[in-house]
């Protein structure tokens, strides 16, 4: 592999976790010409932050748990604090009343038989991750025991006193029945770390974890940002890849209280692609907008064309009359597609509640609909507020493909495109919808290819 000069002028395409984090790790390693173009006006993707009453609020990407090495050795550099979470507990709508999440996990099984296959599990993940890579899912097709859904690999380890427990960080967060999520994705998330500090906190015991950030995970990322040449409000018109990468551009600048709209043509020698890597995105970013010609390879249009997302409404009220008695809620028995998952009311005294609702993919409800079932909700669990809602996004997560293409060896295909037409991808596709993966993977992109 010939050796990339670090004067070579790069170019990534999102200011999100994907696109920032490399863009930090090549400025690590030397590179000086690094721009990171971004279509929204501010950073941080889908780590998205605001405030009411001096506190902070991730509408996105929240939780660090002690998995999370790389992403708090960052926030030691940039001087990101971080507080401890308060304890989680389940509510069922049918008879309203709380649940420990220990209660929960256990209410299919015995208290010793869920114990005693929660330590199997430490030993059956340690196991799996000799197949698992380091970054990224390539070579996992080989091993036929990690090639099915994760509720199929907790048949086959004899872990199914687990169910229960797993469906809170897996299905309530928005990855999907354990019937249909590929176990490397779900072992990728519930490392054994993170499933200690899950037993842990969810047995109610005093824990430092999981973690937040006081000013938010947005402003991590801004942060990060600092130090990088980013260009935001970008609307990319044309992307021409050959030996060098061409790329023309509009952007809205602000000149005291003007705002102008320029055009731009850049040139670089390598150009990262850290958007979500579905079909839809990707083909627009790569279409010319005057000729509509677009310039996906036949491999890009393929592989792209078989990812699938699982979007999630987030809508927030201000509840001046609701005090939970646990201020992270899950709802359970798992509710049905588009109704409400989790609950959080984060600061004891703050009457900003958070309610997440996961969608289907193609399915885009009417926000009318998604806000009378999260009305619907907080009725049952004890306000009569009547107000209008505070804010409300729905965000396109989870990129990722069925078990049957992983089967296919869809990841070493995937991988196999880096670095053709001097094009590189990065992103949750690449690693797993999860900011620690996500980081590892780009790190380990800068250290395969540009070092």
């Amino acid at each position: 592999m010939t050796k990339i000069d670090k004067n070579s002028r790069i170019c990534i395409i999102g200011a999100g976790p994907g696109g920032l984090s490399t863009g930090y790790f090549l400025q690590k390693a030397g590179y000086k010409y690094v721009t990171i173009l971004e279509k929204l006006p501010e950073v941080g993707g889908l780590c998205n932050t605001i405030t009411f009453e001096n506190k902070s609020f991730d509408l996105g990407a929240n939780y660090l748990t002690p998995a999370y090495k790389k992403t708090l050795k960052l926030a030691r550099e940039v001087g990101a604090k971080l507080y401890s979470e308060s304890h989680a507990y389940c509510f069922n709508p049918a008879d309203k009343k709380y649940t420990s999440l220990f209660g929960q996990a256990t209410k299919n099984t015995t208290v010793w038989k869920f114990l005693w296959q929660s330590l199997k599990y430490f030993y059956e993940r340690w196991r799996a991750s000799k197949h698992l890579p380091e970054a990224g899912y390539a070579g996992v097709v080989q091993h036929a025991e990690l090639t099915c859904t994760f509720d199929q690999w907790l048949i086959d380890k004899k872990l199914t006193a687990l169910r229960e427990l797993f469906k809170v960080p897996i299905t309530l967060m928005g990855y999907g029945a354990l019937e249909e999520i590929p176990a490397p994705y779900a072992l990728t998330y519930m490392s054994n770390p993170t499933f200690f500090s899950l037993l842990w906190f969810g047995a109610g015991l005093p824990s430092i974890w999981p973690k937040r950030f006081i000013h938010g995970f947005q402003r991590f990322w801004q942060q990060i940002s600092w130090n990088l040449t980013v260009i935001t409000s970008v609307d990319i018109q044309e992307i021409k890849r050959g030996e060098k990468i061409t790329i023309h551009f509009k952007v809205s600048e602000h000149k005291m209280n003007e705002l102008i709209r320029s055009e731009r043509k850049m040139e670089f020698d390598h150009l990262i692609v850290a958007v979500p890597l579905t079909l839809k995105i990707v083909e627009d970013l790569f279409t010319n907008k005057r000729t509509k010609e677009c310039y996906l390879t036949q491999e890009e249009r393929y592989l792209f064309g078989k990812v699938k997302t699982n979007p999630f409404c987030m809508t927030t009220f201000i509840l001046e009359d609701t005090h939970l008695p646990h201020r992270l809620v899950n709802i359970m028995p798992v509710p049905d597609i588009g109704d409400v998952f989790i609950v959080t009311q984060q600061f004891e005294g703050n009457p900003f509640v958070s309610f997440y609702s996961r969608t289907e993919t193609d399915d885009v409800p009417s926000k009318h609909d998604v806000i009378e079932k999260v009305k619907d909700l907080y009725r049952l669990m004890g306000s009569e507020y009547k107000g209008e809602y505070y804010t409300h996004d729905r965000w396109t997560y989870f990129p990722h493909v069925p078990v049957d293409m992983f089967k296919e060896g869809f990841y070493d295909r995937l991988e196999e495109m880096q670095g053709k037409n001097n094009t590189y991808f990065t992103g949750g596709l690449m690693a797993f919808e999860l900011i620690e993966p996500i980081l590892n993977y780009s790190d380990s992109l800068v250290k395969k290819y540009f070092l």
